[in-house]
């Protein structure tokens, strides 16, 4: 719910759909565009996990406030994620809706799944 806060991005964010329209810095591949990043003038910068300790030292060194992310290893710590994002950006009830979505699509996938004991082989 948050995508009309949005008001820049880095080339490979696509989601939200509200992100596209924005001015991307560049990739942060390439080195962190910080220049680009300022001009913006954001309230928080959002990071996930990739991105070094130096670089959110940098933005954080610029005058931005920086929230760094980390990359969740399950569905709990995903759904917290969500959580966390939704409380900085007042979008609780959003992200409550959707964690709910989430958790009923997982669980009408177990549910198809039960009983099943073959596991398919993935690349």
């Amino acid at each position: 719910g948050a995508g009309g806060q949005m008001v820049g991005r880095e080339d490979t964010v696509v989601y939200p759909p509200e992100a596209m329209n924005l001015p991307s810095v560049g990739s942060l591949w390439n080195g962190l565009p910080l220049e680009a990043i300022v001009a913006m003038e954001p309230d928080l910068v959002l990071v996930a996990e990739i991105t070094s300790a130096d670089d959110v030292k940098a933005m954080q060194d610029a005058g931005l406030t920086v929230y760094w992310q980390a990359n969740p290893a399950d569905l709990d710590e995903m759904y917290a994620n969500l959580q966390t994002l939704a409380k900085l950006t007042g979008h609780e009830d959003e992200a409550d809706a959707l964690i709910a979505s989430l958790r009923e699509r997982v669980e009408a996938v177990d549910a198809a799944l039960e009983g099943v004991d073959d596991a398919p082989l993935v690349f």
